[in-house]
């Protein structure tokens, strides 16, 4: 029989099998003392260890990447916010409805709707963050910085003072009426029903500037 030679190994041994580069199937078998393994366990921590701080560092500077980028952003939507803000109050070219544009840069600035004449209106809006303006003719007239979206009508045909007339807009009515015995509150259309007051030569009875009688003129009266 043959004998085979048995090696000694230590308590704590353990066997590894290592494959080697060659073409043969053969394998060896090595013994590993606790030392190799504390070694081993060591080198693996060390290397997790740099895996897991590289990891970090990676991370940290994409944040601060995305930080930057964000403020950049932040930086340059709050200085156009800031630097030309505009707001228009009746949402645009609205003719019939009165309004005012704000520009706010370095301060505010405001542009009312307003009526040029009797059928023009400048209409102020925003376009791109700035007060634009625009011309436009009033069908009905131009009243109180809008358009008017009623005919106006008069029974006495404008200013006569001389006769009580009633002015008819938008439903309403406005009677020519004394102020009181010299003045005389006349209302005629402009766009709308406007008023103005007039002072009598004589006197204002029953809507209208009346004129003096035969006595009057004779100092009797």
């Amino acid at each position: 029989m043959k004998r085979t030679k048995s090696k000694k190994r230590s308590k704590h041994a353990k066997k590894i099998r290592v494959t080697r580069k060659s073409r043969s199937p053969k394998q060896k078998v090595y013994d590993v003392g606790p030392k190799f393994e504390e070694k081993a366990r060591k080198f693996k921590n060390v290397r997790r260890s740099e895996i897991e701080r590289t990891r970090r560092i990676i991370w940290l500077a994409l944040l601060l990447a995305l930080l930057i980028i964000l403020m950049y952003i932040g930086a340059e939507v709050k200085g156009n916010f800031i630097a030309s803000k505009c707001v228009d109050t009746d949402n645009g070219v609205n003719p019939l409805i009165p309004g005012h544009a704000e520009l706010i840069e370095n301060g505010i600035k405001s542009f009312s709707d307003t009526c040029t004449n009797s059928t023009t209106l400048k209409e102020f809006y925003c376009n791109n963050g700035q007060v634009k303006e625009k011309m436009i003719e009033c069908k009905n007239g131009c009243v109180d910085g809008h358009c008017s979206y009623s005919l106006c009508t008069d029974t006495d045909g404008g200013v006569r003072p001389e006769s009580r007339g009633i002015c008819f807009f938008n439903g309403t009515k406005y009677i020519d009426r004394c102020l009181n015995n010299r003045t005389l509150i006349e209302y005629f259309c402009d766009g709308s029903c406007a008023s103005t007051e007039i002072r009598c030569t004589y006197k204002c009875a029953d809507g209208a500037c009346v004129m003096p009688s035969d006595n009057y003129i004779n100092g009797r009266e």
